[in-house]
C-alpha cells in the first residue's frame, strides 16, 4: 500500500471519529432541549433533594462580570425553584452580595456546597460550625432577589456585575433542612436547531471520511493489493 493510501486511510479514520463526536454532541443537545427546556425557555436541572441539619445551605461565592455591550432583556435570566418537604415549614431562597450574606450568616451553622453533579446527583458540602441563631431571612433588606413562603417558591434574577451567594433556609431560620431545589437559565430558543446542525455536520463529515477510507483501501485496477 502506497504512502498516499496510508495517509488517506489514517485521515479517513480520524474524520470518522470526529463525525462520531458531532453525532454524540448533537444528540445530547437535542436530548437536553427535549427533556430539560420548559415552555418559558428555561433550561433547568432536575429537582435535587437537599437534606442537612444546619440552618442554611449556601453556594460558594460566584463572581459575575458582564460585558457592557450585552443587554439583559430576559435572556440569561436565572430561575431558582424550591419547596420545603417538612410539614408546616415555609421555604426561603435568596441571592445577596457576598459581604452582606457572610455578615448575616456569621457564626451560624451552615453548609456550603463545594461540588454538585447531576448525572447522577451528587452534592458535596463543607460545614461551617456555629451556634448563632439568625433573624428570619425574610426580614433582611439586603437581598438582591428572594422568594419566601409556603409551598413551591420561585426566584428569578437577571445577573449583574458583582460577587454573590445563593442561600436556602427555612423561613423561620430554624435548623434542619429538607427541601427540593432546581435551577434554570433562560436560553435562546435555538437549542434544538443547534443539535440538528451538529448532527447534520456529523453526516457530512462522516461522508467525507468514508470517501477517504474508500480510496485508501481501494485496489487500483490490474494491481495486487
Amino acid at each position: 500500500m502506497s504512502t498516499g493510501k496510508v495517509l488517506l486511510l489514517v485521515f479517513g479514520i480520524l474524520v470518522v471519529i470526529l463525525a462520531t463526536g458531532l453525532f454524540l454532541a448533537g444528540g445530547f443537545v437535542i436530548w437536553m432541549d427535549r427533556n430539560y427546556t420548559d415552555e418559558e425557555g428555561f433550561l433547568s436541572t432536575p429537582d435535587v433533594e437537599v437534606v442537612r441539619e444546619s440552618r442554611a445551605v449556601t453556594t460558594r461565592t460566584f463572581d459575575i462580570e458582564i460585558d457592557p455591550d450585552i443587554r439583559w432583556t430576559g435572556l440569561g435570566t436565572v430561575k431558582i425553584e424550591a419547596e420545603n418537604n417538612q410539614a408546616g415549614k415555609e421555604i426561603f431562597i435568596g441571592i445577596g452580595e457576598d459581604a452582606d450574606v457572610r455578615a448575616y450568616l456569621s457564626g451560624v451553622n451552615r453548609d456550603e456546597i463545594t461540588r454538585l453533579s447531576l448525572f447522577p446527583t451528587r452534592i458535596s458540602y463543607r460545614n461551617v460550625h456555629g451556634n448563632v441563631t439568625p433573624d428570619e431571612p425574610g426580614m433582611q433588606n439586603f437581598w438582591i432577589s428572594y422568594a419566601d413562603g409556603a409551598g413551591a417558591q420561585r426566584l428569578e434574577w437577571d445577573p449583574e456585575d458583582g460577587r454573590f451567594i445563593l442561600v436556602v433556609m427555612n423561613s423561620d431560620a430554624s435548623a434542619g433542612l429538607d427541601v427540593d431545589v432546581s435551577a434554570g437559565v433562560r436560553i435562546p430558543r435555538v437549542l434544538f436547531w443547534i443539535g440538528v446542525a451538529l448532527v447534520a455536520g456529523g453526516v457530512l463529515v462522516l461522508a467525507g471520511g468514508g470517501v477517504m477510507i474508500y480510496f485508501g483501501i481501494r485496489r487500483e485496477p490490474g494491481r495486487a493489493a
